[in-house]
């Protein structure tokens, strides 16, 4: 009978400290998953601001001002330049 004791009592504090490092395992992962979302978040971030500038900028690339039309200026350079085209052939 003793002997079934002390083998319950191994076996139950072998289980407590199975289960205690799951649970430290786990807290370790929540952390780690936690630390993720933060850096995708910003990622995330950084990829939007990079579509704005890299949409912006080529909208000037093709004369657009912002509101996605031709300034009045930029429309007479590209009348003027069509002209030039024309006369040189």
């Amino acid at each position: 009978m003793g002997s079934l004791k002390k083998r319950l009592q191994k076996e139950t504090q072998y289980h407590k400290d199975d289960n205690l490092n799951v649970m430290d395992q786990n807290l370790s992962l929540i952390k780690e998953i936690k630390k993720l979302r933060g850096s995708v978040k910003t990622l995330k971030s950084n990829i939007r601001n990079i579509q704005g500038k890299l949409t912006s900028s080529s909208a000037v690339e093709k004369g657009l001002n912002e509101s996605g039309t031709q300034s009045k200026v930029e429309e007479e350079d590209a009348q003027d330049n069509a002209f030039d085209e024309q006369v040189l052939l």
